[in-house]
């Protein structure tokens, strides 16, 4: 279904047992409860899309793919990618089941997982920040150690934007 300028979901509820569900590079936007509806979801692709979400609401909205064990996630090049540089962490924070995000390499995923994990976001600053268009400070200096607060984004459009933290 990639390409096809859908504007809403397709209707899952007829759909239980989908394992792949391939929705990137159309005019998504809206929550995310109708993918509940696939329990058997293995890979969910929502690249290129209109989700135009704040951090706390991003956060919010990840919560309906915590039933989805081992799941391949893709979220890139969405509007809300712009507003929080850093939603690849909380995407790792949110959803420490998750096989893979966006372009982060197999590999990776279990040393990008723990760097996320110590570092601590600050969601309603980063909405304030992105709703005032300033730049983005994307960590509570309360939490988190010298070498997590270190982290380095890329600007939010490109491969990845969380990079392993442990090198700086």
């Amino acid at each position: 279904l990639s390409h096809n300028s859908l504007q809403a979901f397709p209707m899952l509820q007829t759909l239980p047992k989908l394992e792949v569900l391939l929705l990137d590079h159309n005019k998504i936007s809206g929550p995310l409860t109708e993918v509940k509806n696939s329990s058997a979801l293995k890979k969910l692709d929502l690249s290129y899309n209109q989700f135009m979400y704040g951090a706390v609401e991003l956060s919010q909205e990840l919560q309906n793919l915590l039933q989805f064990d081992n799941l391949a996630l893709k979220l890139k090049d969405n509007p809300f990618c712009a507003n929080i540089p850093a939603y690849q962490i909380l995407c790792l924070q949110k959803l420490p089941q998750l096989r893979r995000l966006d372009d982060i390499q197999s590999s990776d995923m279990e040393k990008q997982r723990q760097a996320a994990c110590s570092v601590s976001l600050n969601l309603r600053a980063m909405d304030e920040s992105a709703s005032r268009h300033e730049s983005l400070k994307v960590v509570d200096e309360s939490g988190g150690s010298k070498a997590a607060m270190s982290a380095v984004f890329r600007p939010a459009n490109k491969k990845t934007v969380f990079r392993d933290i442990s090198e700086y």
